[in-house]
């Protein structure tokens, strides 16, 4: 049996149709650059946290939104990678991948958020 992740995203993005999803949301990296960013991490796949994250980057907000959007990001990518963990001696490897993704969208994402950072 398939094992279910629990990830953490605004109710209303669970509601999104295939063609709102696709609209909003292109996997890890910006949209027309997202293949420089891979959506696997050592053979997981995370791009539904990154989904996640376009979806959150699209509502915008102020410059905490961003911050707790970044985080999230983080959180959802460490859920899957723990979640899916058959080898386990890969693990400690794809977190750090997954904080440097973190720690690049804080950097650098502020111009893709929509609204006002403070």
């Amino acid at each position: 049996m398939k094992k279910r992740i629990e990830l953490d995203a605004d109710p209303e993005y669970w509601k999104l149709s295939k063609a709102e999803k696709k609209a909003i949301c292109n996997g890890a990296g910006p949209r027309r650059f997202g293949w420089l960013v891979p959506d696997w991490i050592l053979l997981v796949c995370i791009t539904e946290a990154a989904n996640i994250h376009d979806y959150d980057y699209s509502k915008g907000g102020n410059g905490r939104d961003k911050q707790n959007t970044d985080l999230r990001f983080l959180v959802n990518m460490t859920r899957i990678i723990l979640g899916k963990n058959k080898w386990e001696w890969l693990t400690k490897k794809r977190i750090e991948i997954a904080v440097g993704y973190y720690e690049a969208v804080r950097a650098c994402g502020g111009r893709w958020f929509k609204g006002e950072l403070i």
